[in-house]
């Protein structure tokens, strides 16, 4: 019998839990984050800080209502707490250099990021 996406899901969601259990949590709340971005390219997330739109709401818009919820329950057990704008920069920085750049460039965009990681801590809480 064919594993199904809720099967696939859960056991991924297993090993993430095992991962978050030897303190990988704070890395893989910012791989999480930066997840959201792929795709992106630097001028489209100009596009984000200019016109003031998240890019956060947009994926949890798209994202189905249980996955949401596993993932909240996830960061409530496993996490002390988001990881700091700074945190989300080095690692933009050390993984996706272009969109570090458009962000340190644009007047606003450390506030940006900063909004973007309340809306996915208030989408989590």
């Amino acid at each position: 019998m064919e594993e199904g996406f809720r099967e696939r899901f859960d056991r991924g969601l297993r090993r993430a839990g095992g991962a978050l259990t030897r303190g990988a949590g704070p890395k893989m709340a910012i791989g999480m984050f930066i997840s959201y971005l792929d795709g992106v390219t630097s001028y489209q997330l100009y596009e984000y800080m200019r016109d003031n739109r998240s890019r956060v709401a947009e994926v949890f818009s798209e994202m189905p209502e249980d996955k949401v919820k596993r993932f909240s329950s996830l960061a409530h057990e496993y996490l002390d707490g988001p990881p700091s704008v700074e945190d989300i920069f080095n690692a933009l920085t050390k993984h996706r250099s272009d969109l570090a750049g458009a962000i340190i460039n644009q007047p606003g965009g450390l506030e940006w990021l900063k909004r973007e990681l309340e809306i996915i801590t208030e989408k989590l809480s």
